[in-house]
């Protein structure tokens, strides 16, 4: 008789609870240092535990936990340190707001564990790798169809804001020209969802043993992205360019569980790690290329400009805690909360504007950038910091309502991983794998945003699926 883990492996989550109500009193208590270190020992303590129950390296729960560890805790640590920190929110008063914020993130911590603990018999285990019940043909057909389309749409929508040239604006302008756009294509969606079906069509090679020879599709897929690539490295958007990967991995982990890390998985990361380091740095001086190229291969080789975007808290991940400190610095605790509004506002965000009735709801994101950073608007209608999960839950309501907020937040991901990792079918995967991207912004943006970009990814991946579905069926009948 084997023994029963099921209480065993939820005592990682119990541990974390319990350590992390204890962050929230030394918090309070403007323990700071003491309390960042617990915060970091409860992150790997929680990860063990994620590990065990899902009894493999990559689930939507760790990719998610460790995301969320690095938005909330690369600042505070930075601080802890002595670092460099962002000076777009210097008005927050960080280093005085840094024991606020860690006791929201210890409760969206408390919240999240809440609504991972599953009291009984553990959903993931027995997990059978079953890649028969997948049509291979409509997998290779879907990566190929959004690859094109992904370059094609964001061709199009290059073509649309002036041409080539204006790749070299830097990545904030090109963004807000092309946000500005009525009707935007979908690229960054679509190369998205290539990933999806490119993980599960390297999955069902791996598990089918194929042969190099066979793997033609790939350099189509490869050769098709190409121009997609080529201005999303020119502008040094990394969020759009790992999203492949990680949505891939989700696909591919549905069907085949990570169970170790090579050598060679650890290098290739490792490789683009420093590879979306130095796009990063230098996405601000790619206009040199044109105008300087000495100059520009002269700075961006630079040691000490690398070494400074080594440090998460100086990009997206600092947003986060910046803008709740923003906020806090403001108000404190005397304020009037919003007790779910935005999140109803939120729901609006989806449907086109030419399609809602009269005028859409003022997203929070905005309503914050024109109170605290209003120079913003002035660079476009999209432009702003964005925003932050914690402060959308602490603006409804409080403390308490980062810990509910991530109460829900947390039972999805334990819902949406069963899912996924059971492989009930190919449309289970590809829904639940698309939220390896929400899991990567979660921590930075409000609900509206999470929830219109999921749904739009959800509907194009859709549509793509039963394209390439219906295309198979005709061509059979034409045979």
């Amino acid at each position: 008789m084997e023994p029963n883990n099921s209480l065993f492996i939820p005592s990682y989550y119990l541990v974390g609870i319990f350590l992390f109500i204890f962050t929230c009193c030394l918090a309070a208590l403007e323990y700071t240092e003491i309390t960042i270190f617990l915060c970091v020992i409860g992150t790997f303590i929680v990860s063990k535990g994620i590990l065990k129950e899902k009894q493999q390296l990559f689930s939507l729960t760790l990719f998610f936990w460790l995301f969320s560890s690095l938005y909330g805790l690369s600042v505070p640590i930075s601080i802890a340190l002595g670092g460099e920190i962002n000076d777009t929110f210097f008005f927050g008063n960080l280093t005085q707001n840094v024991n606020p914020f860690l006791i929201a993130y210890s409760l969206s911590c408390i919240g999240f564990l809440l609504g991972q603990i599953n009291f009984g018999r553990n959903d993931y285990q027995d997990i059978k790798v079953n890649s028969n019940i997948f049509n291979f043909d409509i997998l290779a057909r879907g990566a190929i169809l959004s690859a094109f389309f992904a370059s094609l749409f964001e061709a199009i929508n290059l073509y649309r804001i002036g041409g080539i040239n204006m790749l070299f604006i830097g990545k904030g302008a090109y963004q807000s020209v092309v946000g500005d756009l009525f009707i935007t294509l979908p690229s960054s969606l679509m190369y998205s969802i290539c990933g999806i079906f490119t993980g599960m069509v390297l999955a069902y090679y791996k598990s089918h043993n194929f042969h190099a020879k066979d793997k033609k599709y790939f350099f189509m897929i490869i050769l098709l992205l190409v121009p997609f690539l080529f201005c999303k490295i020119l502008l040094g958007m990394r969020g759009a360019l790992v999203s492949i990967f990680l949505t891939g991995m989700a696909s591919y982990t549905a069907i085949i569980p990570l169970k170790k890390i090579s050598w060679k998985l650890l290098l290739w990361t490792l490789l683009i790690y420093l590879f979306l380091v130095f796009l990063v740095t230098n996405r601000g001086i790619v206009s040199l290329l044109l105008t300087n190229p000495d100059d520009f291969f002269s700075q961006a080789f630079d040691l000490k400009r690398l070494s400074s975007n080594f440090n998460p808290g100086n990009s997206e991940f600092g947003a986060a805690f910046g803008n709740f400190c923003v906020f806090f610095e403001k108000y404190g605790t005397e304020f009037d909360k919003q007790f779910g509004i935005t999140y109803l506002q939120g729901l609006a965000t989806p449907i086109p504007s030419f399609l809602y009735p009269g005028d859409k709801p003022v997203q929070i994101t905005y309503v914050f950038r024109d109170e605290f950073f209003s120079s913003w608007a002035q660079r476009s209608r999209i432009a702003s910091t964005g925003f932050s999960s914690i402060l959308e839950g602490y603006i409804n309501g409080g403390f308490v309502g980062v810990l509910l907020v991530y109460l829900v937040w947390g039972k999805l991901l334990r819902v949406a991983d069963y899912i996924r990792l059971k492989h009930t079918n190919t449309l289970g995967i590809i829904l639940s794998s698309i939220l390896a991207d929400s899991c990567m912004v979660f921590s930075r943006e409000a609900f509206g945003d999470i929830l219109s970009s999921y749904l739009w990814e959800a509907i194009y991946a859709l549509v793509i699926y039963f394209l390439v579905y219906f295309i198979r069926i005709s061509f059979k009948l034409r045979m």
